[in-house]
């Protein structure tokens, strides 16, 4: 035998003795097992292999694969495979066999102890529930196992908060949503995957500008394209394509959307070849071209996007019809860009399709505009505010709702441009409803924030009836765009009604749960004898300006200003215009808008001296007055003072503000230091006539939207909580910082707890929108209650109450900041 025939059989040797090592004791297992269960090896990784192979699209073979494996004697295996073929059944549109298959996997999965692809099972079980069944309270108890598996699997968190703020934002619970999201966020950071940091910062981002807060949302857009790398090379497309369209919507010729879009198109090509993207991203950049003035362009991506999709869906077939009328109307085609327009119109209605409803409309409008048809034009523009109105307040979700705020003032400021020097009273209506249709959308979003219980319950069953309507009414819509027009038109007629009946139904659920509406067309009130309605509304970098009095109203362009000037040069560009109106007023009522909001327009100097020392001004929220009525006494008070224990003046100014109180005949409820806790402050609001809070306030983020003021023990009432409140106080008094939201210089940004008081019912609230000198504070409100007369309106003479209190300071005291409190009305 050869040297190398020796070491070679040495070597088998070795092998056969290793393997002996590890076979006899598996051979023992197995004979002593006879008697129980047959020895058999798993098939778990035919599992997970067929698991690769339907993520991977190949869904025949997956089922290939373990459909043999459902009998499997293997408890986990069974269980596993029968999670496989429910995301199949997904894929496949089986929603219903998904749902049930989904279902049985995680209760198989519990059995088995593998609680890990049970939590995964309760996951996509209730992202099915939520996004295909519509079906929210199975939804909410799939989540409630979810929660008790996390329990003892803590890893499953970041993705529990993240299912339940999408069952938060999908039941408009916004609030609660960004909650869920940003703890999503947060957890998964220590998750060895972080699957969920991404997701949970676009849906982030996606909430923040659903409620108008753009600021918020392009932060966490940065966010995320810093983590962007780590993702798969489709989950970066889908983010290319959405961030694009954010870009989009805020400036359609946005140089970085089409770079974002063209990134897309490349992963598309290359590494996510079988995506259903491609024609979206050409219909976007046919878009940006658009914007761009590139008309050939835009038509050559849109011809390009039509046959890359033979089989479209209605939603992109929308955005095709959009972009024919825009472009006709581009080349002067002002006929043909109405017809087109008229059957996109058809198609939205019929595939409730909103956003492109509100963009038929729209489109019409600026058609029937460059026609000269005035009338026409008017009733389409106020098609657009209605459709508007009516889609961005509905429940919840994708159906438009971001596209709706991020871009909501298109309309209004079109119908301003056209008809300020037309229908000057028209104009100031479009300027006025575009404002309050934010601070409306907010009111509405806290109440249902606040449901607890039952109340929640009954809410989403309502919303699962009406959404589950919705999604019957989808299945249908696919095929609409190859009917004629007569067809279209009556298939839109029926659908209309359905629609409109499932809408109905909303609405009574609405009006009963919430005790409120949420579809409420603001009655504005008109001016009274001697009172002047000064409104101040941007559209694009200048602002347009109206005078509204009992009779008559006055429109006028202010040329481009900075309101970082003096009070006497802004009072120059904002009033000069407007001598002829201010000067026969005697009330002054503000409805202030963008970057003017941070300013003190009732301090502006008009002939010399503050506007304030001639007329009697209040600011106001517009949307108004909220049709609730709080069971209050007439005469009952609450003052609540230093609650956080570390601001005795405003201690001993409660207390004089008590007295003052008391002496007027008014019953006080005085809470005190530790006394004045988040419960006691919350059930005394119910039921008092006036509230004086002595406190630290504090707007918060810039915006000013999460505002709140101090409690005791580290309690805080929020704006949220305000707005949740079905019964507030009639008059207000918050004696604190910045109370008063006009913080900043956006429209949906200007929500205050002073505003909030307002919106949900107070007929009158003193703030502050800045920091409060503690003794200006105390002389100011001592001054407003003192000689209160029993059973005097003080809600109809607050405003002259403090404007004696404010100018006796100037006088006494013309170094203060003796304006630094203002009035809120609805």
């Amino acid at each position: 035998m050869g040297t190398l025939a020796a070491l070679s059989k040495r070597s088998a040797a070795r092998s056969v003795s290793r393997v002996k090592v590890l076979v006899y004791p598996l051979l023992l297992i197995c004979l002593a097992s006879v008697f129980i269960s047959p020895c058999r090896v798993s098939n778990l990784p035919i599992v997970e292999n067929a698991e690769l192979l339907r993520k991977e699209g190949k869904l025949a073979e997956a089922e290939a694969a373990v459909l043999p494996l459902l009998n499997d004697g293997e408890l986990r295996v069974r269980a596993r495979a029968i999670g496989v073929v429910a995301r199949i059944r997904l894929k496949q549109g089986r929603s219903t066999e998904a749902i049930d298959g989904l279902k049985r996997s995680a209760e198989m999965n519990v059995q088995a102890g593998d609680l890990d692809n049970a939590l995964r099972d309760e996951f996509a079980l209730a992202y099915t529930l939520i996004s295909d069944g519509r079906n929210f309270s199975s939804a909410r108890e799939a989540l409630g196992r979810a929660e008790r598996i996390t329990q003892r699997v803590p890893s499953g968190l970041s993705g529990l908060r993240y299912y339940q703020g999408l069952l938060a934002s999908e039941t408009g619970d916004y609030r609660t949503a960004l909650t869920l999201y940003r703890e999503s966020f947060e957890k998964s950071r220590n998750d060895a995957d972080g699957s969920y940091r991404l997701s949970s910062l676009l849906k982030l981002s996606e909430t923040f500008r659903t409620l108008g807060r753009a600021e918020e949302s392009e932060e966490l857009i940065r966010e995320a394209l810093a983590v962007v790398e780590l993702a798969d090379p489709c989950t970066q497309t889908a983010l290319w394509i959405n961030v694009a369209w954010f870009r989009m919507s805020d400036n359609g010729s946005s140089t970085e959307a089409g770079d974002l879009l063209a990134k897309a198109l490349n992963l598309l090509d290359t590494q996510c070849p079988d995506s259903p993207f491609r024609a979206h991203v050409l219909t976007d950049q046919a878009y940006i071209s658009l914007g761009a003035g590139q008309v050939v362009e835009a038509e050559k991506k849109l011809e390009s996007a039509r046959k890359l999709a033979l089989e479209p869906e209605v939603s992109l077939v929308a955005s095709w019809l959009d972009l024919t009328g825009q472009i006709a109307l581009r080349r002067g085609n002002v006929l043909p860009a109405l017809d087109t327009f008229k059957r996109l119109r058809q198609i939205a209605v019929s595939g409730l399709l909103p956003t492109f409803e509100w963009r038929a409309a729209l489109g019409s409008a600026q058609s029937l505009q460059r026609l000269e048809r005035v009338d026409e034009a008017a009733a389409a523009y106020e098609e657009a505010e209605t459709i508007l109105t009516r889609s961005a307040l509905k429940v919840p979700g994708d159906q438009g709702r971001v596209g709706f705020l991020v871009r909501f003032a298109e309309s209004s400021d079109e119908a301003i441009r056209f008809f300020i020097d037309r229908r000057p009273a028209l104009a100031a209506q479009f300027a006025r409803r575009a404002r309050a249709r934010a601070l409306e959308l907010v009111r509405w979003g806290d109440r249902v924030a606040a449901l607890r219980g039952d109340e929640r319950k009954k809410w989403e069953e309502a919303v699962t009836t009406y959404q589950l309507g919705r999604a019957n009414l989808e299945v249908s819509a696919g095929d609409l765009w190859k009917l004629t027009g007569v067809e279209l038109e009556q298939t839109t007629s029926v659908r209309r009604e359905q629609q409109a009946r499932l809408e109905a139904e909303l609405d009574t659920a609405i009006s009963q749960i919430l005790n409120t509406t949420h579809t409420r067309e603001t009655s504005f009130s008109t001016p009274g004898p001697s009172e002047l309605f000064l409104v101040y509304h941007p559209v694009g970098n200048r602002y347009a300006a109206f005078a509204l009095t009992a009779s008559n109203t006055a429109a006028f362009w202010l040329e481009p200003f900075s309101t970082d000037v003096s009070d006497a040069e802004l009072g120059r560009k904002l009033f000069t215009k407007l001598e002829a109106w201010i000067e026969n007023a005697r009330k002054i009522k503000l409805i202030v808008s963008g970057s003017l909001v941070s300013r003190d327009l009732h301090t502006l100097i008009w002939n010399d001296a503050p506007l304030w020392v001639d007329k009697h001004i209040v600011y106001t929220t517009d949307v108004g007055q909220s049709k609730l009525d709080s069971p209050r006494s007439h005469d009952t008070a609450l003052v609540v003072g230093n609650p956080s224990t570390d601001l005795p003046s405003s201690e001993s100014e409660a207390r004089e503000i008590a007295s003052l109180l008391r002496n007027s005949g008014f019953r006080v409820i005085e809470l005190q230091r530790e006394a004045a806790t988040y419960e006691a402050v919350i059930s005394a609001l119910r039921s008092v006539r006036l509230f004086h809070y002595a406190g630290h306030g504090e707007r918060g983020t810039a915006s000013g939207w999460d505002g709140r003021m101090a409690l005791a023990n580290g309690a805080t009432l929020s704006i949220g909580d305000v707005l949740a409140r079905h019964h507030v106080p009639e008059v207000v008094f918050l004696s604190g910082c910045e109370t008063e939201g006009n913080a900043h210089a956006g429209t949906a940004q200007e929500l205050g707890l002073a505003q909030a008081f307002v919106v949900a019912g107070s007929r009158a609230v003193i703030a502050s929108p800045r920091l409060v000198n503690d003794s200006l504070a105390e002389r100011i409100a001592k001054a407003v209650y003192t000689d209160l007369v029993p059973g005097e309106a003080l809600a109809d003479n607050v405003a002259a109450r403090l404007r004696n209190a404010a100018l006796t300071e100037r006088t006494a005291n013309p170094g203060t900041d003796w304006a630094t409190f203002r009035v809120v009305v609805p």
